[in-house]
């Protein structure tokens, strides 16, 4: 599965603080890591049948999403990165890619 994550710098000073001179690429690291984290959490509380369906009505993907973006704005506040998640998409590879 694949997770895409739309952010923003929330607040410039606390980003600032932790991320010095601003490094965006420096934040970046460190939400994949976070994001790797929210991920496990959450699709561990889920079937792979939730994940990969053929069946779309069984797929639980828009429920995954929202739980990861809750989870992952609880820890960037409680640790005071000055970044908001504003968007979180998952995906099966097949999903984003084109047939040959």
């Amino acid at each position: 599965m694949s997770v895409n994550v739309g952010w923003r710098i929330s607040d410039a000073t606390a980003f600032s603080l932790k991320f010095p001179a601003g490094s965006t690429l420096a934040a970046q690291r460190r939400l994949e890591e976070i994001v790797g984290s929210a991920k496990a959490a959450v699709i561990g509380r889920y079937n792979l049948s939730d994940c990969v369906n053929s069946n779309v009505l069984e797929l639980k993907l828009d429920r995954i999403e929202k739980e990861m973006q809750v989870a992952l704005q609880e820890d960037l506040a409680k640790n005071n990165y000055g970044i908001s998640v504003e968007s979180v998409s998952m995906g099966t590879v097949s999903q984003f890619s084109s047939a040959p």
